[in-house]
């Protein structure tokens, strides 16, 4: 990250991706960037317009040949993306040409920028904050419209707002804390105890939503993981592909055919969801199949929601209590597969079954508003009957991960550090109930505010901005 502190010298970098295309960008940002240009294209005006396109040509110094026809953008300092003096030049877009627009800008003086860097100026130079120069990456990187609707939201700058509140309510609270420090040895007490508390209370509980928001954040950011699991040949491999709508997974009525967790993704109501098709769960001594087996425990743990995936013809009391103390604390739902070759009778027993076991069942009633924890449903990929039912299932799963507002994080450092607000607020309010040391008080008050501080960027240093940063692109 050592260039990245640097914000004297001029950067430059192609800013659209790799490869051939109608158009490339390379982006310049920096002190008299506009005049490093003009070295190019001599035919520029020496008095450019801020936010004006120039069309010119741009030449070669030495040899006097023509590089390519481009449009030159401008923009003043304190007028662009980065705060600094910035050009944008829109070429052909041919590698070999962006490569050369590239190699000649760096024997004029300008050199290539790290990762994120031109977003790091713009921080650097007060035009965002750090929140908002991650909801940059986020933007880039979101995979479903409510992940970049919601980072779209924090780069407006709605989360850094509410945190701000917080923080400038804090403030306000230690400066009154502070104030009455001079006065401890004339035991007069010239702040509210009641008031501070009522006050750091409600803070308290504005940093535990957002602390609680994490997981849904995480969530629209990464998509919901959900796991097909059940023993081999229960027909995992068959809901998936009619889920997904095309021949995905292999299907084979041979035990084991899938030995290796297979990921398909498909978007819901603007949400992604991840499926990972295990291998089927069992005991064997095939050294393969038992490497399939710990990758699809594995993948389970770490998932969202679970599909147990049970055959009729092989059901059994045992497998779903099984199911039920296996997912004790996770949200699941018992999918009973092939109803086209067993009895209405019989999916009537499997039904009545789950039922006794406090497993309620979707498949004869609208999706509720709030599902339960175990859930039934009942389906046949063949004849698709309870497709549909498991289709609305994944819309209802989708919908429960939703934003009222942009108080949702998505950044595991910014859940790290509210954790340590919260650890010092409840310290605090504590020492408050207790009337106890104003300096103690006011110790765990200056703590929770310079965390706010350290997700705002208020307060940083170089691992912090290693962290943020390193996963940007060259070119933003």
């Amino acid at each position: 990250m050592k260039d990245v502190f640097d914000t004297d010298s001029v950067i430059c970098a192609q800013a659209t991706p790799g490869g051939r295309s109608g158009v490339a960008v390379v982006r310049l940002s920096g002190i008299n960037c506009f005049s490093l240009v003009r070295k190019l294209a001599p035919k520029l005006t020496d008095k450019p317009e801020s936010h004006r396109l120039y069309f010119t040509k741009l030449i070669n110094p030495l040899t006097q040949e023509m590089i390519d026809e481009v449009l030159v953008s401008y923009f003043t300092k304190g007028k662009s993306y980065t705060g600094d003096e910035s050009v944008e030049i829109s070429c052909h877009g041919n590698p070999i040409i962006t490569a050369k627009i590239m190699e000649e800008l760096i024997k004029l003086g300008a050199r290539t920028a790290g990762p994120g860097e031109f977003t790091y100026r713009a921080f650097i130079n007060g035009k965002i904050d750090l929140v908002q120069a991650e909801s940059v990456l986020n933007l880039i990187e979101a995979n479903s419209g409510k992940s970049a609707k919601l980072s779209a939201r924090q780069l407006e700058g709605e989360l850094s707002t509410e945190i701000k509140e917080i923080e400038d309510k804090l403030i306000y609270l230690l400066a009154n804390f502070e104030a009455s420090i001079d006065f401890v040895e004339e035991d007069i007490e010239i702040v509210d105890y009641t008031a501070a508390e009522n006050l750091a209370s409600k803070l308290l509980k504005s940093i535990k939503k957002l602390i609680t928001s994490y997981h849904a954040g995480k969530v629209i950011k990464d998509g919901l993981n959900i796991a097909l699991v059940g023993a081999p040949n229960a027909g995992k491999s068959s809901l998936l592909n009619a889920l997904l709508k095309q021949e995905k997974a292999i299907v084979s009525d041979i035990p084991g055919t899938t030995r290796d967790v297979i990921e398909a993704s498909i978007q819901i109501s603007g949400l992604s969801i991840h499926f990972f098709d295990t291998a089927g769960i069992r005991e064997t001594s095939d050294k393969i199949e038992k490497l399939g087996i710990q990758r699809s425990e594995k993948a389970i743990e770490d998932c969202d929601h679970v599909f147990y995936v049970v055959d009729p013809l092989d059901f059994n009391e045992s497998d779903v209590k099984q199911f039920v103390s296996s997912y004790l604390n996770k949200n699941s739902t018992l999918l009973v597969s092939k109803s086209d070759l067993v009895s209405q009778t019989n999916l009537d027993l499997i039904t009545q079954t789950c039922q006794n076991l406090n497993i309620e069942t979707l498949h004869k009633m609208p999706i509720k508003a709030d599902l339960p924890r175990h859930s039934l449903l009942v389906y046949s990929s063949v004849s698709e009957n309870g497709i549909s039912q498991i289709e609305k299932l994944l819309e209802k799963l989708a919908s429960d991960y939703h934003f009222e507002d942009s108080g949702v994080i998505q950044q595991a450092r910014h859940y790290e550090l509210l954790l340590e607000v919260e650890e010092s607020l409840e310290k605090g309010i504590e020492l408050i109930k207790q009337k106890d040391s104003v300096e103690f008080i006011s110790y765990e008050l200056h703590n929770a505010i310079y965390k706010l501080h350290e997700i705002l960027g208020k307060k940083f240093d170089d691992e912090v901005m290693d962290r943020v940063f390193k996963e940007f692109c060259i070119g933003k």
